[in-house]
């Protein structure tokens, strides 16, 4: 026997001492922006406020058969700050999105807890049978992380593309009521699907002392982990595990929506300012008298030029701003995805969300708005020159006028 084909038996001794694949899970993210209790709206609820009032309303939505969630004073609830600048959150008042613009989350220390129920008839029939691989899910949501797990031989669809939707479904429609914004966050801006791309093969056994995930297929993770008492609290043991790489990459993707949105938004700005030029350009090589009737239809192209090379430099100011906190996020998110081969969850986003940032040029960017900026100032420097010109000289005029005839 050579040496290869041992090594294949010994491959196959162990693949076969393997425990076998119980529950199929999804993780993906979810969170809720707090309103704001500045400007003295103190009737606005307390986040803690919030978080109770969000168990509440979890308990009596009937598709939730059991929860688990400790009262928010034996709870901790962790504020973070994620960047809500760019294309996603971007504004409407017409106002530039600033490097500083941001919205208020929380997370929970002890993650929410849920067994639900959701008839197959209740849930998108699309894709038909296929589409749903369960009925019964169990989830662990800690307010920006969504595990959601199901029985692997619930239907004959384990991989059912709709698994784990109706959790989400649920916790948004909470929040809805709340009057809470849920806000998901998918691979990209044209994805529409809710979760990481990669599905969760999870195999509980008793003879294993950590969770450990390892590739198992292209879009598939194996996950050996300990057994527990019931599947809550395997959701409970999971969601721990991968707490701090998953809420680090959401936070990270936060500021690289923002790095990218905002990009988008200054070259289409960029652009703009562009053919406003060419019109100025086009108007001042014609003669004047042919140049009236163009001279009318561009009047303040000028002053929307200085408006718009204003809002670039505060497009600059955020794209960099970002980077600086997605480059600082990029070491934690490396760091914890190296453990337990956690970063398998977004084996297809992370490279994706890399690419998106490392790839993006803003040097030619920068030099164009310089370029202008220097254009619109020199411009207004010298409408400023000339009208401060024109000034003096009929103050002088009127000066000489009004001045006493013999006076000196």
């Amino acid at each position: 026997m050579t040496k290869s084909s041992v090594l294949d038996e010994i491959d196959r001794e162990i693949e076969e001492q393997k425990a076998p694949i119980a529950y199929v899970g999804r993780v993906g993210i979810l969170f809720f922006a707090l309103p704001a209790r500045d400007h003295g709206h103190t009737s606005v609820p307390t986040p803690n406020e919030f978080y109770d009032q969000l168990v509440a309303q979890l308990t009596s939505d009937a598709r939730v058969k059991e929860l688990r969630a400790p009262s928010s004073g034996e709870n901790e609830l962790r504020p973070e700050s994620f960047s809500a600048a760019g294309w996603r959150q971007g504004r409407t008042d017409g106002k530039p999105d600033g490097p500083h613009l941001h919205i208020h989350v929380a997370s929970f220390r002890t993650p929410i807890l849920m067994a639900i129920n959701v008839p197959q008839r209740l849930q998108p029939q699309d894709r038909g049978e296929r589409g749903i691989p369960a009925e019964e899910y169990w989830v662990a949501w800690d307010g920006v992380q969504l595990l959601v797990l199901w029985d692997r031989n619930a239907t004959e669809h384990s991989l059912g593309y709709y698994g784990g939707f109706a959790a989400m479904e649920i916790i948004s429609d909470a929040l809805d009521e709340l009057g809470l914004s849920p806000r998901n966050q998918p691979c990209g801006p044209y994805c529409k699907y809710p979760f990481a791309h990669q599905d969760l093969l999870v195999a509980p056994a008793a003879d294993t002392s950590k969770v450990r995930l390892r590739e198992e297929g292209r879009f598939t993770v194996r996950i050996d982990c300990p057994s527990e008492p019931d599947v809550l609290e395997l959701a409970h043991r999971l969601s721990r595990s991968f707490s701090l790489t998953v809420n680090t990459f959401a936070k990270m993707r936060s500021f690289g929506d923002s790095v990218s949105g905002t990009e988008i938004k200054a070259r289409r700005e960029l652009a703009d300012l562009l053919q406003h030029q060419y019109e100025i350009a086009r108007t001042a090589a014609e003669p004047f008298i042919r140049s009236i009737r163009l001279r009318w239809k561009n009047r303040g192209l000028r002053r929307k030029m200085s408006k718009g090379v204003a809002r670039l430099w505060m497009h600059l100011a955020t794209i960099e701003r970002n980077q600086r906190h997605c480059i600082e996020g990029r070491y934690i998110y490396d760091t914890s995805a190296q453990r337990q081969g956690i970063g398998l969850i977004f084996k297809t986003e992370y490279p994706q969300f890399l690419n998106s940032i490392d790839t993006l040029e803003i040097d030619t960017l920068r030099a164009t708005v310089e370029q202008l900026s220097m254009r619109v100032d020199t411009r207004i420097i010298a409408v400023a020159t000339i009208a401060g010109a024109m000034s003096g000289a009929l103050v002088g005029a009127l000066v000489t006028l009004l001045r006493p005839s013999g006076a000196a």
